[in-house]
């Protein structure tokens, strides 16, 4: 496989803040300098989420960083612009219905190559709470702790 249409860039964290409801994938319009830093690897999808505006969604606060020589053409207002997301009409309404009624947020799962088109794989999510993400915490601790207890009298 050519190494142009396997890349993948991951938000990692993103599983450890937030419970995921459903997830959709889509298109995202770039300019040919992002899709150049894209290639590179030199983007930055953190704390990006999803807004929507006239009926339309975007994605804010991604960085896309331009490559050396691409930086005489790029303005810094680029860097962080708002880009927009190819989603069907039906797909955007279910968004809206999500954050603006059901307090819910839409975050950047993941960005890659499909077929020779950017696709980006976005979560409409709730926040988990402090609470619930110290239980998570002390079930995974408590089932190694099992597993290594239950192994260890197996042997003997």
């Amino acid at each position: 496989m050519n190494k142009l249409y396997s890349k993948l860039i991951k938000n990692k964290n993103i599983l450890y803040n937030y419970s995921i409801k459903y997830k959709i994938e889509c298109g995202i319009v770039l300019k040919p300098w992002e899709v150049k830093s894209f290639v590179s690897g030199n983007i930055n999808i953190k704390n990006s989420y999803i807004v929507v505006i006239n009926k339309e969604i975007f994605l804010r606060n991604s960085i896309f960083n331009p490559i050396n020589n691409n930086f005489l053409f790029v303005k810094n207002d680029d860097l962080a612009r708002d880009r927009k997301l190819l989603l069907r009409k039906n797909e955007i309404f279910k968004i809206y219905n999500d954050i603006k009624i059901s307090n819910m947020v839409g975050i950047i799962l993941s960005i890659y190559f499909k077929n020779k088109f950017i696709k980006v794989n976005l979560g409409i999510s709730k926040g988990k709470k402090k609470v619930d993400i110290r239980n998570k915490i002390k079930e995974r601790d408590w089932n190694i702790k099992k597993n290594r207890i239950y192994k260890s009298n197996k042997i003997d």
